[in-house]
């Protein structure tokens, strides 16, 4: 134990795994740990727990929120990280009324949905997005001034391959959702931060889950 984590074996399941640098450059700094099985699993995909404890390492999070969820107790592995990272993990909807699949509930949906941190629920890459444009703004004291939401949709759908994920789907009355606004805006600034280049497709996948190993590599662009 004196030389620090220097005598620690390496993961022993990300031999040639495409990512295996930037595994063993994060498992140095600290940022990430394996399994107690010396594992590291890097194609799991992220649960809330786990976006937790990697944001609050690799931002180094200082700021405690109250935490009233109930289904945590304070004795879980992951409470403390909770506790720093709430702030910038997006509420995790349970029910999305309008339109079927955006990745946030509206607005006007009861607030009991937010009863729970839900810690083992696998996170949408919109929502991790959305965790570091809040994290990168903040960390380089960044305010940017956000065009029209049509432009801003047009940008994502020329931009992604999968960008028209990102069209406007609006009431007969023209007005666009609360959850679809925030969707392009966070979409948006993900995109102007260089936060989701896009996959090898040129993808942004906005529903889709994120791998241990693709938060790793995100992470370490932004850094």
């Amino acid at each position: 134990a004196a030389n620090m984590g220097l005598t620690e074996k390496n993961f022993s399941d990300i031999s040639g795994h495409w990512a295996e640098v930037t595994i063993n450059k994060w498992k140095e700094k600290g940022v990430i740990s394996g399994y107690p099985d010396g594992t590291f699993k890097p194609d799991n995909f992220v649960t809330r727990a786990e976006l937790a404890k990697i944001i609050t390492d690799a931002f180094n999070l200082q700021d405690k929120s109250v935490l009233t969820y109930e289904d945590l107790n304070g004795t879980e592995w992951y409470f403390q990280y909770a506790e720093y990272a709430d702030k910038y993990l997006p509420l995790y909807p349970l029910i999305t009324l309008y339109p079927n699949n955006i990745p946030y509930t509206n607005n006007n949906d009861s607030p009991y949905v937010y009863k729970n941190f839900l810690p083992d629920v696998k996170v949408m890459r919109m929502h991790v997005a959305e965790s570091l444009v809040k994290l990168m703004m903040e960390m380089k004291n960044l305010t940017i001034e956000l065009p029209d939401i049509t432009d801003m949709a047009d940008s994502l759908i020329e931009f992604y391959a999968d960008g028209s994920e990102f069209s406007i789907i609006g009431d007969p009355h023209g007005q666009i959702p609360d959850n679809l606004r925030r969707m392009i805006e966070n979409g948006w600034l993900a995109m102007e931060l260089g936060i989701i280049c896009g996959n090898d497709t040129g993808s942004f996948r906005p529903y889709g889950l994120i791998t241990r190993a693709e938060l790793l590599t995100i992470l370490d662009r932004l850094f």
